[in-house]
């Protein structure tokens, strides 16, 4: 978006090798979530004409396998919009043994983000919970999205 590359949340493997099957941890112990937000800007000379990935704000819980969507907010200044995410896996539940999945909708405001890129608490990021109220929200943004994409 805006030329720039966002990384937002995902999961990170524990290295597991060598150890034995039988002392293998709990899924949950081999699976970290992230709740991290980083951007790479291919036009920064950081290293001798090699961009660096940047940390920004993290978001306001670990999230990974969502679907996502950018949008670039008409009549704004260069540099501002929007990045969308939909659903997805959140940490481990030991009462199922697995990765939950939420309906909450998050936006990600980039303009904010980049003004105060050390925040920590996740301000530039907003949860929408799920529910009638978070799927109308998805259903009307997803219109708005196909609709700009026309």
């Amino acid at each position: 978006m805006n030329g720039k590359v966002y990384a937002i949340g995902g999961e990170s493997k524990v290295d597991v090798t060598g150890i034995d099957i039988s002392e293998l941890p709990d899924l949950g112990a081999r699976s970290e979530v992230l709740d991290s937000v980083e951007v790479l800007d291919p036009t920064e000379d950081v290293h001798g004409g090699l961009a660096e990935w940047r940390s920004l704000s993290g978001m306001p819980g670990q999230l990974f396998r969502f679907a996502a969507s950018e949008w670039e907010a008409e009549g704004e200044t260069d540099g501002e919009g929007y990045i969308f995410l939909f659903g997805g896996q959140v940490g481990y539940d030991v009462d199922c043994k697995c990765f939950r999945t939420t309906d909450n909708v998050m936006v990600f405001d980039i303009s904010r983000a980049e003004k105060e890129p050390e925040e920590s608490s996740g301000s530039m990021m907003v949860a929408v919970d799920g529910g009638v109220f978070g799927r109308t929200i998805s259903f009307i943004i997803a219109g708005l999205l196909c609709l700009v994409m026309l």
